[in-house]
């Protein structure tokens, strides 16, 4: 897989080892994108520093908040190749 270039998604991207694969991929030249459960975790302002080629979106708690998250990927990167769960 070629690890520059690509548009990805990090589920769980906000904390822990999912923050820091993202910080990982983004530094690679990838846009990344990263969601899970806890807006103070996913806009924390010490992540948008680390984060600065990459982008956030909000929670998906439940499943309402699923859809809108999936018509915004959809509409806005529709070049989203990676997914990371």
């Amino acid at each position: 897989m070629k690890l520059t270039g690509n548009t990805i998604l990090v589920i769980g991207g906000a904390t822990g080892i999912g923050f820091s694969l993202a910080r990982l991929l983004a530094q690679l030249g990838n846009q990344v994108i990263i969601c899970g459960r806890s807006e103070t975790a996913l806009f924390g302002r010490h992540k948008r520093k680390c984060l600065d080629s990459s982008l956030a979106f909000a929670t998906f708690a439940d499943r309402e908040s699923r859809r809108p998250m999936v018509e915004w990927l959809k509409a806005d990167h529709p070049t989203l190749d990676v997914v990371i769960r």
